[in-house]
């Protein structure tokens, strides 16, 4: 992944998306690209692959909330065009982890966290951001996070 640059990824796709007249991933694309330039600016650097990374999962969790208001307001047409904007969105995004390795990967990280003798609510906080360094852009993190306040109130 890392050997591969998204936004040169990006680009590529939106000028496919131009040549073909593919409006509606056109304008996703580009939408995309705006908000990583936004970011560049801000921080005033070129951003790497996982500030990227990111930056489509944010739009990808703005598009799911759209969903859920739109489905509340029975406009169906927005709530097919927000998941046809999901799917370009969720083409750019690594390969998604297996079950099997999100359960590993979280068992591993309350081990390190116990190991380091924290606990409470920091607990939950630390366990989150191990996970996060090891599955950023292959994970639903808000899932993930449910599934850690889960598993620490059960304890």
């Amino acid at each position: 992944m890392n050997s591969i640059n998204i936004k040169d990824t990006i680009q590529d796709k939106l000028i496919a998306a131009l040549k073909s007249h593919q409006t509606e991933r056109l304008s996703t694309l580009r939408l995309l690209l705006a908000a990583i330039k936004e970011k560049e600016i801000e921080k005033r650097t070129q951003l790497n692959n996982i500030d990227i990374i990111c930056i489509i999962e944010k739009q990808i969790n703005q598009r799911l909330e759209s969903i859920q208001e739109f489905t509340k307001a029975n406009r169906e047409l927005r709530v097919i065009q927000e998941k046809n904007e999901i799917l370009v969105l969720e083409e750019l995004l690594p390969n998604q982890a297996s079950e099997e390795e999100i359960n590993q990967v979280i068992n591993n990280a309350i081990l390190v966290v116990e190991s380091k003798g924290i606990n409470g609510k920091a607990s939950i906080g630390e366990t989150i951001k191990i996970i996060k360094k090891e599955l950023i852009g292959r994970v639903n993190m808000s899932a993930i996070s449910k599934k850690i306040h889960e598993l620490f109130s059960n304890k």
